[in-house]
């Protein structure tokens, strides 16, 4: 049929509420129009069998819906029918659970929550892959009512619920045409300035994935914000290693720097589910690593001028013969009513070191675990809890000696802290000062600690991902070693928020322990400095560099944060994991 004979072919008579559709099963009663795009109309109906609840999709023009509604492209979850002349699909509502129903916040009791989520995201990518390959379309802007599970299917089956709001390739929109869904990638919505091409979908299928697996529901105007949401682990401890990075990188904000297709995402997680181990094992026998070490800690330029003082304190601690160690930064409070932040980080670090040395002479010092024995996370939480009794009894002698001043952080600092045990690395972490894992031979950067903040406090609770950035202090600590309240009748010690975590060290690894003064001064492009810089001073030296590596590396890191304006003090510990020397 020619252009001018489709143009002069009459128009199906109009649809109205009451209207039957013959569906497979039943006729569908047309109750009220959902949603009337240029190509289609959509309406809610019900069964005249059943009363079940449907939606019908009925295009009002007798040419067809375009390449998402042709023949064999699929049915979408929906049964296809023709209407009056009308393509049509019917989708049986009563059948389909809502992708909105299913974000909740994690089930840590639940040891398949993260293969089930990641089983519903690869459904939900193969989705899109059919879109993008078989249908030379994008989504481009979605919101959580697109999608639908089928009940009960095994393995789970996604399925498109808006067929007719998808894009062609050929024909995408414009940056800036839309408002952000909360899902939307923020070249869609203007925030920033690029074409909007499957990248975009990439950031949706991202989006839904740090919502599935954290239970924080996206929003409109979260994409301003994507790149600065806590790691995983804030929500769920027990992330596989891996994952956090996998989502982080398809959400990122620049197009060219998340996964260049939905299908390499897609692969990304399935490697992080099938061939990784959990980060948290708990169980196994021991290997042997060889272990090195370097730091270099500044005041930094801007800092330097408002207070001349360094607040940062670190520690190394490494036993060769057993393979025991500890490592940590400990970042001062400097905004403070009673003593000062470097007096409670040198507090902290003096704690660290006597209760560790108190360990040598006890006979589970040095031990090499095997079988079932778990990994000693709860020694590096006593050695936390440890230091802060120490902090509040020293906020107790200032007492005595100075006037009382009401308040909270009285004396605090940030702990970030690494406990090794042969190839075992236990961690914990109080406050703001990261921990990273480099590993190089795979140029992957994985941000394992969290930041106790205002910000993850009201996630947690609840609030919108914009509401939660945009009320005043959403940086502001919740958690540090010497949190109390101090009044009239002394000291009442509030209990800090310890955070721990567990993993095996492999030869290559590399951990940075950092004071916020490096993620302060490069922001969200700190994995790639860290991966970029590491690279360059580091790789001919990888599995194994030295101490002095290391600490060339460390110093090299840390003059560079400085350069970026050193608004803070500024520290970098650098611990490698290198081969046993039997197995080199």
């Amino acid at each position: 049929m020619s252009t001018e004979q489709l143009q002069h072919r009459p128009l199906p008579p109009p649809i109205e509420a009451g209207s039957l559709v013959p569906g497979q099963e039943e006729s569908i009663a047309l109750s009220r129009r959902v949603h009337s795009p240029t190509l289609s109309e959509r309406w809610a109906g019900r069964g005249q069998r059943s009363g079940d609840p449907y939606e019908v999709l009925l295009a009002t023009h007798p040419r067809d819906l375009g390449p998402l509604l042709a023949e064999d492209a699929g049915s979408w979850g929906a049964s296809r029918v023709t209407h009056e002349g009308r393509a049509a699909l019917i989708f049986p509502t009563a059948r389909l659970t809502p992708l909105s129903a299913l974000i909740q916040p994690p089930d840590l009791d639940d040891p398949d929550r993260h293969r089930r989520a990641v089983a519903l995201l690869l459904s939900l990518a193969e989705l899109f892959e059919v879109i993008h390959e078989l249908c030379d379309a994008l989504i481009a802007h979605a919101d959580l009512d697109m999608f639908a599970i089928r009940t009960g299917s095994d393995p789970p089956e996604a399925i498109l619920l808006r067929p007719e709001l998808t894009h062609p390739q050929s024909d995408p929109p414009r940056s800036g045409s839309y408002q952000g869904s909360g899902l939307d990638a923020p070249e869609l919505s203007g925030w920033i300035t690029r074409p909007v091409s499957l990248a975009a979908d990439v950031h949706i299928l991202g989006m839904l994935a740090y919502a599935l697996l954290t239970g924080v529901t996206p929003s409109p105007g979260a994409e301003r914000f994507a790149e600065g949401l806590p790691p995983l682990r804030a929500f769920d401890p027990d992330t596989p290693l891996g994952l956090d990075a996998c989502v982080r990188r398809a959400i990122t904000r620049t197009p060219e720097r998340r996964y260049a297709t939905v299908a390499r995402f897609a692969q990304a997680l399935r490697e992080v589910i099938d061939h990784r181990a959990p980060q948290r094992q708990t169980t196994g026998d021991d290997g042997r690593i060889t272990v090195a070490w370097g730091v270099h800690s500044e005041i930094g330029r801007g800092k330097l001028e408002r207070h001349p003082i360094n607040q940062d304190s670190h520690l190394e601690s490494f036993d060769p013969d057993t393979g025991w160690g500890l490592f940590a930064v400990m970042d001062g409070v400097s905004r403070s009513d009673v003593g000062s932040g470097e007096l409670a980080s040198w507090l902290a670090r003096s704690s660290l070191e006597r209760e560790w040395n108190l360990k040598r002479p006890t006979p589970i010092y040095g031990r090499r675990f095997s079988g079932a024995t778990p990994f000693p996370t709860n020694l590096m939480e006593k050695l936390s809890l440890s230091a802060h009794a120490a902090i509040l009894d020293q906020i107790d002698t200032l007492r005595l000696t100075t006037e009382p001043h009401p308040g909270e952080r009285l004396l605090s600092t940030t702990l970030a802290a690494a406990g090794l045990f042969g190839d075992r690395c236990a961690l914990c972490n109080v406050g703001d000062s990261p921990i990273f894992l480099i590993r190089l031979d795979d140029r992957t950067v994985e941000h394992l600690s969290i930041e106790h903040n205002q910000l993850l406090t009201r996630l947690r609770a609840g609030w919108s991902i914009p509401d939660a950035f945009e009320a005043p202090g959403h940086r502001q600590l919740t958690s540090v070693l010497g949190l109390a309240r101090c009044g009239e009748d002394g000291v009442e010690p509030m209990a800090p928020e310890v955070t721990t975590w567990s993993l095996r060290l492999r030869p290559g690894d590399l951990l940075a322990i950092c004071s916020d003064g490096v993620t302060d001064a490069f922001g969200k492009e700190t994995s790639a400095v860290l991966l970029d810089l590491l690279t360059e001073h580091l790789e001919p030296h990888m599995p194994a560099p030295d101490h002095g590596h290391l600490t060339r590396a460390a110093r090299a890191l840390v003059q560079l944060a400085d350069a970026r304006g050193g608004r803070d003090n500024i520290t970098a510990l650098l611990v490698a994991a290198g081969p046993w020397p039997d197995e080199a």
